[in-house]
């Protein structure tokens, strides 16, 4: 049995602070990714709780994850031919 342990944080966006309070997932979960990454050991859960629970994504990140692409990388995997 191992002991859990870490830090939850929950965020909601004040609109009277923040110009927009609509935030892409995708978005947030690729910079995630790459602070998981750059920290040896640390693993993040991103649930996205704004829609109905049997819709709720979870994702797991940690510096086990790939390292994020980089705009040459991502440009030559567009250019590149199809198979």
């Amino acid at each position: 049995n191992a002991k859990e342990t870490g830090t939850t944080i929950r965020f909601w966006a004040d609109p009277d602070i923040f110009e927009t309070t609509t935030y892409d997932f995708e978005t947030i979960a690729r910079r995630l990714q790459e602070m998981a990454f750059l920290n040896k050991g640390l693993t993040i859960e991103l649930t996205d709780e704004r829609v109905a629970p049997e819709e709720v994504v979870d994702e797991i990140v940690s510096d086990h994850a790939a390292a994020p692409k980089s705009a040459e990388e991502k440009a030559a995997e567009v250019a590149a031919p199809q198979k």
